[in-house]
């Protein structure tokens, strides 16, 4: 199950609507990065089983190059976007299932 993709997507919709934005259609980084970024957070949190601490995200999200800011406003984005959001979401969820490298 897609924990964190799920709650930064709900946050993100209640974002959107809570401000009337429907998003640009820009991540503010590449589809690749977005992916690469969340399927590290999903699968740090699959290995812990538990919420996991801030360090240890914090060192997900920086060996990707983004920030949490950076994901949420990504994850805003894509509240308007739902075909593509799917599709990313299916990729978190393969990449999140991959052995790391």
């Amino acid at each position: 199950m897609l924990v964190l993709p799920a709650l930064i997507a709900a946050l993100a919709g209640f974002g959107a609507t809570a401000s009337g934005c429907s998003g640009s259609g820009n991540l503010g980084m590449s589809d690749s990065t977005y992916v690469a970024a969340m399927a590290g957070l999903e699968r740090l949190q699959r290995e812990a089983g538990a919420p996991t601490d801030q360090a240890r995200r914090d060192s997900v999200m920086q060996a990707a190059g983004v920030t949490a800011t950076q994901l949420v406003r990504a994850a805003e984005v894509l509240a308007s976007q739902p075909g593509r959001a799917s599709e990313l979401w299916r990729a978190i969820d393969r990449r999140s299932r991959e052995t790391p490298e």
